[in-house]
């Protein structure tokens, strides 16, 4: 049973059952930020499958996320992404499933992007500007230039950093025990995976992206006239990485 106080009381059940029952007069679009977002993250997690907190975007055959806290930049850099022709994968946050081949997938989300309004005017997207994500907040859905709607499998994850001194921008991968630790810390609801005792789950997770591209950590200047180059760099890394498409 999870309640967010005046909005949404709601009831998850062994990942497959997910009942709810707004509290007075919340609007749709409060409903459909915690029902859709919290509430699916934790049924997911409930079904047993790796949910981070985080965008991603198809590059070839294959998905790249990027992981953040919110307000790192992970919608906007996906966004910027699209308008470079990558197509948008799940936005907020992704469920990944392993397979018996041992393989980590990303599924489709079908969703929009949410994003501030500085980031809409900035990357010229106000044509495909919807409604507010929430009422009293000036961040907005925004549909992608193309989304992917299939389940593909994660070539890369990238942490997002900022480059505040000390800290220099750089792509730095991270070795298993790192990258283990860097997507339990990404999780959508960390707490509950210790609640679950689902740490061997995102041990298995890093094992199986680091098999294919890796965990990094993605150090970049967070301001829209540093956009272009932190494109291009990922651009050049995937190409390093071997990834078609890039």
């Amino acid at each position: 049973m999870l309640e967010i106080p005046g909005i949404v009381r709601m009831l998850l059940c062994d990942g497959r059952d997910l009942w709810y029952d707004p509290v007075g007069q919340t609007c749709d679009a409060d409903l459909d930020v915690f029902v859709g977002g919290t509430g699916l993250g934790i049924l997911l997690q409930q079904r047993g499958w790796v949910v981070l907190h985080a965008s991603a975007v198809r590059v070839g055959d294959a998905a790249v996320l990027f992981c953040g806290a919110s307000g790192a930049g992970k919608s906007t850099l996906a966004a910027a992404l699209s308008g470079r022709g990558f197509d948008l994968v799940a936005d907020d946050f992704c469920g990944i499933t392993i397979g018996a081949d041992g393989v980590g997938r990303v599924h489709p989300d079908g969703r929009r992007f949410k994003l501030w309004d500085d980031a809409i005017e900035r990357l010229a997207l106000a044509d495909r500007r919807g409604a507010a994500v929430r009422s009293r907040l000036h961040k907005f859905h925004v549909d992608p230039h193309a989304t992917s709607l299939a389940a593909l499998p994660v070539a890369a994850v990238y942490v997002l950093a900022e480059d505040r001194p000390p800290a220099v921008p750089g792509i730095i991968r991270a070795n298993l025990v790192d990258a283990a630790l860097l997507l339990r810390r990404q999780a959508y609801r960390p707490a509950l995976v210790r609640w679950m005792r689902q740490q061997p789950l995102y041990l298995a997770a890093a094992a199986a992206v680091s098999r294919g591209g890796g965990v990094f950590t993605l150090t970049r200047a967070r301001r829209f006239e540093a956009m272009d180059a932190v494109l291009d760099d990922l651009a050049t890394h995937w190409r390093e990485l071997g990834m078609p498409g890039a």
